[in-house]
């Protein structure tokens, strides 16, 4: 058991307990406490106040690897993006077949165009889609790619630009035969 010291001043009288004991002893619970985490928080540490002076000892110097310059580390990744430009744009150049626009359309914009919610045209109904048309097949990729009015941008949540613009064309494709 603890020896209490009633001699202290009547500082809970533990005499075993210094002013140092009490801090290696705090640092140890904390340092028990940060091992133990399973490291999903992320951890603090606190740095001591200007006027508090802690005793440290000299740092030791760190010998920093060599690297080399940023314009060599550059080179490889350079050559990746040149190539995935390369595929982007052979995959822009050759547009999706109808099916791909086909497959989007009964995923994703049947919900609407089936029906003809929020005024979006009716799949197959010339009558709906003739205005639209006129505008251009750009300006009809650029709408439905980006949202326009009610309808909301569909190239996002995994959807691309090219697969909407084939399910554009399908559409456009389907108003045009009626």
């Amino acid at each position: 058991m603890l020896n209490i010291n009633k001699q202290q001043g009547g500082k809970n009288g533990l005499a075993p307990f210094s002013k140092a004991g009490l801090l290696l002893a705090g640092l140890l619970t904390l340092g028990m406490a940060v091992g133990c985490s399973d490291g999903s928080e992320s951890e603090t540490v606190a740095e001591p106040a200007a006027s508090e002076s802690v005793a440290t000892e000299p740092a030791a110097e760190v010998v920093e690897p060599e690297v080399a310059p940023a314009e060599e580390a550059a080179e490889p990744e350079a050559e990746a993006d040149t190539e995935v430009e390369a595929s982007t744009d052979a995959a822009a150049a050759a547009p999706l077949s109808a099916e791909a626009g086909a497959e989007l359309y009964e995923s994703h914009c049947k919900q609407c165009h089936e029906k003809g919610l929020l005024s979006a045209p009716k799949f197959g109904n010339t009558t709906d889609w003739a205005p639209r048309i006129a505008k251009g097949k750009e300006t009809l990729y650029k709408h439905s790619a980006e949202g326009f009015k009610a309808m909301p941008p569909q190239a996002i949540n995994g959807v691309t630009v090219e697969q909407v613009h084939a399910a554009v064309d399908y559409m456009v494709e389907q108003a045009s035969e009626s």
